[in-house]
């Protein structure tokens, strides 16, 4: 039966594969985000499935089957009732919990995911709300130029523009039929190579799916609100994401460089009134940084950061080695001790003996 100790267990090792997860990530971000920005994206994607994904199952190309494999030492999990594995990898890590502790740790947790969400979906209904109360003249006169970019991006179909009188945005929201979101403020302070930078950058978004990437962090930081190297992960990942949007609003779209940096600062002067939206892809302030304008005016190649066969192949290859973080039977069968026999246990035997013999006669 699963207690709470043993969920406590479980989350354990799944933070330790989490972590060591992270480290190896952010090594070959270093390596790789200059040149395969798309690769980057999707291994911190990655990231964000691994933490969603419990440990209970293994793969013999699985690395955590294997490393895990080894910290539980001879046996298979079968062996073990249920989520008895997890528990023997805490205790060889000197690590216990009674079960009132379990407790109150899982109704911690549980209080603070719980809050997280809550926050969203205020945030979420204040924007409905200011959907319902959108300048619908001043999208009309942004309609052309979204439906031309939307033209040269290859969509199917253009979004809807949503001009909002709050203080929200710009943002994509949806995923079938996605909205975009401009506050109207944002729209009296771009010129208009500015602004079509700007739907540019919102529009690649919708086309790169980055939407449901969003969910995925938002539910990373609903269930790892305590961890932080968790929530730094979601960061990355949508940092990966603007570096890719960056690359292709200048190299695909054409954009002057000058123009989408002035754009980017600009949408960080008038920040001070605007605020992000949680769980959808939007631009925040924290994102326009010193280092990420200097890459738009000097340091973005030419080239498509659009997910091809080849990263997508090397997505599916990489969750193939890094979900699974159930241990495999490396060792062979588990040999159980006996357990030490007392003068009691020698005395029960010798009476079955005699019992059994006595029926005999």
């Amino acid at each position: 039966m699963i207690n709470s100790v043993s969920i406590i267990d479980w989350a354990i090792v799944q933070l330790a594969q989490l972590t060591l997860l992270i480290a190896l990530v952010a090594l070959l971000d270093r390596l790789l985000w200059r040149r395969l920005p798309s690769v980057t994206f999707l291994i911190w994607v990655l990231v964000l499935l691994k933490a969603l994904t419990p440990p209970l199952w293994s793969s013999p190309v699985g690395i955590f089957s294997w490393t895990f494999g080894g910290l539980v030492g001879p046996g298979s999990p079968d062996d073990f009732p249920q989520m008895a594995w997890a528990q023997q990898s805490t205790r060889l890590i000197g690590l216990s919990f009674s079960e009132e502790l379990a407790r109150w740790l899982i109704g911690a947790w549980s209080l603070g995911a719980l809050a997280t969400i809550l926050r969203w979906c205020a945030s979420w209904q204040e924007l409905i709300a200011a959907i319902a109360n959108s300048d619908r003249r001043a999208a009309e006169d942004i309609c052309p130029m979204v439906e031309r970019i939307s033209g040269k991006l290859g969509l199917r179909k253009p979004p809807s523009v949503v001009v909002v009188k709050s203080s929200l945005g710009p943002a994509v929201f949806g995923y079938r039929s996605p909205k975009l979101i401009l506050p109207a403020e944002l729209l009296l302070s771009l010129s208009s190579a500015e602004l079509e930078s700007v739907v540019g950058h919102e529009l690649l978004h919708i086309r790169r799916h980055d939407f449901g990437v969003a969910l995925l962090g938002m539910m990373v930081k609903a269930l790892f609100w305590f961890f932080p190297p968790a929530r730094w992960a979601v960061e990355k990942t949508i940092a990966a994401a603007e570096h890719c949007v960056d690359r292709d609003v200048v190299t695909q779209l054409r954009m002057h460089r000058v123009n989408y940096a002035s754009a980017l600062l600009r949408v960080l002067e008038v920040r001070n009134s605007f605020r992000p939206l949680a769980g959808v892809p939007s631009m925040r302030a924290a994102d326009v940084t010193e280092h990420r304008i200097t890459c738009i005016l000097h340091d973005l190649s030419a080239g498509s950061s659009r997910n091809g066969r080849f990263t997508w192949s090397v997505l599916l290859l990489s969750a193939a080695i890094v979900l699974p973080g159930r241990p495999l039977n490396i060792f062979g069968p588990r040999c159980i001790p006996a357990c030490p026999r007392t003068d009691a246990h020698q005395s029960v035997a010798a009476a079955e003996i005699s019992a059994e013999e006595a029926s005999r006669q």
